[in-house]
């Protein structure tokens, strides 16, 4: 994918890959793997189903697509951590939004274009 094809992704931001459940319980993520790729954020009430069933309601859509240097959109689960950039949330430093579910998007190759993050 060229940078062309994501013209729809006009903002930013980080994902840190779950990386283990600390002493307490507490989740780490890896900062090391963190990579940065193009998003667009759509904040809209909808309904979710998570990957334990429950109906939730998620209050924002981030469509995240390949990596700023080049590369593939990332492999998203729900126990990983995506930080927003300032420009896709206003009036903040950075946001960390809960994940409760993912979808994923092929194009018509059948290849992945962008992931669908649906967060609380």
């Amino acid at each position: 994918m060229s940078i062309t094809d994501y013209h729809f992704l006009t903002d930013t931001c980080s994902v840190d890959p779950f990386s283990t459940f600390g002493a307490f319980g507490a989740i780490t993520y890896s900062t090391a793997s963190r990579t940065t790729h193009y998003c667009r954020v759509e904040y809209r009430q909808h309904q979710v189903r998570t990957p334990d069933g429950r109906t939730e309601v998620a209050s924002m859509t981030v469509y995240v697509g390949g990596q700023t240097t080049g590369g593939s959109p990332p492999t998203l689960t729900i126990r990983d951590r995506l930080v927003l950039s300032t420009q896709a949330v206003p009036n903040s430093t950075s946001a960390i939004p809960l994940i409760l579910a993912v979808d994923r998007t092929p194009d018509q190759a059948g290849i992945l274009h962008h992931v669908a993050v649906h967060c609380g």
